[in-house]
């Protein structure tokens, strides 16, 4: 796969806990983040993608524990807890610092909730029910809008 494209690129982000489910409206999940966690490694370790890990450290750390005792942990490739202002910051460091171009690959997983109100919209850990439901919040409307920047 590494000889078809000139560089290939992973944004992973894993949302486990959204907070008090009374004003988000999204339960917890119990394995986003190891599901999250075990992309990374095979994307980055077996497959040489440059990536970005986007879940909140403590998930990333008890993930480890669980799923590669003695491997070294990920704690310290985490660039960020997945919040919406995290992903699109992880899409605009492939653009801008990787200088992305049409000839790579680029990949976007995230392991989290998803919402049936607005499809194609993935609420971040930041974000209520209510916000992601009405779409006002701003940011899932960028999404498509950043993926398609990459490709320019």
């Amino acid at each position: 796969m590494a000889g078809a494209y000139r560089r290939q690129w992973v944004v992973v982000g894993g949302v486990s806990d959204y907070g008090d489910a009374s004003f988000t409206g999204l339960p917890s999940l119990e394995n986003a983040v190891n599901d999250a966690c075990r992309i990374y490694r095979v994307s980055t370790r077996q497959y040489g993608f440059t990536g970005r890990l986007l879940a909140r450290p403590e998930d990333v750390d008890a993930a480890d524990q669980m799923l590669f005792p003695g491997q070294p942990p990920l704690r310290r490739e985490v660039a960020g807890s997945g919040t919406a202002r995290d992903i699109l910051g992880a899409f605009n460091w492939v653009r801008v610092r990787g200088q992305a171009q049409r000839e790579d690959l680029f990949v976007f997983f995230f392991s989290g909730h998803g919402s049936k109100e607005n499809l194609g919209y993935l609420p971040a850990c930041d974000q209520s029910v209510a916000s992601h439901a009405v779409g006002r919040s701003g940011h899932g409307q960028d999404l498509p809008d950043r993926a398609n920047l990459l490709a320019r």
